[in-house]
């Protein structure tokens, strides 16, 4: 990983870092411990890209905030919030993700998405990013059925290449409408952000 916080790092602030061409994550956040659990974290005005995985990865973290970080060009995900042992719990919830660009490529990785939260990982705000994909099988938004109540909303969320697989939520793949029909992005675009 470019930058990696691990155990005990609660309130700790990330910023203007350039973290780009890691095997792994350009930022890492999983603090490992006996609960798995960190919080006040504020991760701000990175430029992350081109990382073998993900950019920001992020694992049993809660009441933090990510905003206005530009991340892009990453194999697998943009940002992805996890627990940290993969299945024990452990999510991240109550955060806030806010007025983050993330851009994804043409990967033939079929982890590759936008914004995902896995994992128990519930209650986070999702805010005035922008997502814009250039894979087709991608899908800007992914939530698995353990991740729940989220508010996402005013996101520009863009497909270059089809207009399917916005979302994939609870395993099933969303077009931009059914997406709105879950009661996400009343007030979101999906248009190009030029």
């Amino acid at each position: 990983h470019g930058i990696y916080l691990s155990q005990l790092t609660a309130d700790s602030i990330i910023e203007y870092c350039h973290s780009h061409h890691n095997k792994q994550q350009g930022i890492q956040i999983n603090p490992e411990g006996p609960t798995g659990v960190t919080s006040g974290m504020v991760v701000r005005y990175n430029n992350i890209h081109d990382n073998g995985q993900t950019g920001i990865g992020v694992h049993g973290t809660s009441d933090s905030q990510f905003y206005y970080n530009v991340v892009y060009d990453n194999a697998k995900r943009g940002i992805v919030f996890y627990d940290h042992e993969g299945g024990n719990g452990f999510g991240c919830v109550n955060n806030f993700v806010y007025n983050n660009f993330v851009r994804i490529p043409v990967s033939s990785d079929v982890n590759a998405m936008g914004i995902a939260a896995l994992h128990y990982s519930t209650g986070n705000t999702y805010k005035n990013n922008i997502i814009w994909s250039n894979d087709a099988e991608a899908p800007n938004w992914k939530f698995d059925n353990t991740s729940t109540g989220s508010i996402i909303d005013y996101n520009l969320s863009y497909r270059a290449t089809a207009t399917t697989n916005i979302a994939s939520y609870f395993g099933v793949n969303k077009t931009w409408a059914e997406w709105k029909e879950l009661g996400f992005d009343a007030n979101g675009v999906n248009a190009n952000p030029l």
